[in-house]
């Protein structure tokens, strides 16, 4: 009778250990997740600002993009942390501001996350990034930008 109990006992133990180890994996999961949409959104919103401060200038590397940042910019509620972006977010830095838009015009991102959780090619930041690099480059690289909220067309 008592072999029985104890074999039931340690399965329990067993289980609520393995229900453990995938809730606290899932919760990191969530918590990357959370950190990339956050870097996704804020890089383009950095950028955006570093080509207004260098009149359309591509940034070189993450120091050069980082020094010409504001220490106390705040991106959704929170100073903007440029660990976390680095840690999630890719850039290229070996394209010019016209090579950029050349690539987003293609369908392709010089801005991507490393670990893919969304497809931000539509993401509002990323067009206004897109915008952005139309203001500063020739006219034959410019084309229509749909917004992806309501579909309407800007030129």
């Amino acid at each position: 009778m008592k072999r029985p109990l104890l074999v039931t006992i340690i399965l329990v133990v067993v289980a609520a250990c393995l229900i453990s180890v995938i809730l606290v994996r899932h919760a990191r999961q969530m918590l990357e997740a959370e950190n990339e949409v956050y870097a996704m959104h804020v890089a383009p919103q950095i950028l955006i600002n570093y080509l207004h401060l260098t009149s359309g200038t591509w940034p070189k590397s993450w120091s050069e993009l980082q020094a010409a940042t504001e220490p106390e910019v705040v991106a959704f509620g929170r100073k903007v942390n440029f660990v976390k972006i680095r840690k999630h977010v890719t850039i290229d830095f070996s394209l010019t501001s016209c090579e950029v838009l050349s690539e987003l015009n293609r369908g392709a991102s010089p801005i991507v996350p490393r670990d893919a959780v969304y497809d931000y090619a539509d993401d509002y930041n990323m067009k206004e990034l897109e915008r952005t690099l139309q203001i500063y480059c020739p006219a034959d690289l410019k084309r229509t930008v749909t917004e992806p909220s309501t579909g309407e067309v800007e030129k």
